[in-house]
């Protein structure tokens, strides 16, 4: 990743920060970064060597991949995850959730709105109907709906 941004209004000068990062990962849940899919496939390569080394069992089938920019044909926009060599292939359009953010391969926010409409609704069903006070709407506002 890099970033580059004008360091003052009054000058010219442009600053540059630059990021690389091949892994991020909480508890169970993991991503793999790649700068394209041979480097995908060699940091899948490493990890699946640790994962065997400590008898770690990955379920490829529950692995999806994101793909931004691709440089290779459809037919040819998967890798392979585990023991069991599954095939993992890319998502689409459709987004993807880790660590309660949504990421997807498209620039657009219409996921995110269609997410956070869903969300709303949900709440709107569930509340519609119940006897209760604007306090109470405005607590489960700020400490539910606002946390999901």
């Amino acid at each position: 990743m890099s970033s580059s941004w004008r360091t003052s209004i009054y000058s010219d000068k442009i600053a540059t920060m630059e990021l690389r990062c091949a892994c991020l990962a909480y508890a169970d849940d993991t991503i793999w970064i790649g700068k394209n899919k041979q480097d995908l496939e060699r940091i899948i390569e490493i990890s699946n060597e640790f994962f065997d080394l400590n008898d770690i069992a990955i379920n490829g089938k529950k692995s999806e991949l994101i793909i931004i920019n691709p440089s290779v044909p459809t037919s040819d926009q998967h890798v392979r995850m585990g023991r069991d060599n599954a095939i993992v292939k890319n998502n689409g359009h459709s987004p993807t959730r880790y660590l309660g953010i949504w990421l997807t391969n498209n620039p657009s926010n219409i996921h995110t709105v269609s997410i956070v409409r869903s969300e709303i609704m949900k709440f709107v069903r569930l509340t519609n109907f119940k006897k209760i006070t604007n306090s109470h709407i405005v607590y489960l506002c700020n400490t539910v709906l606002l946390s999901i």
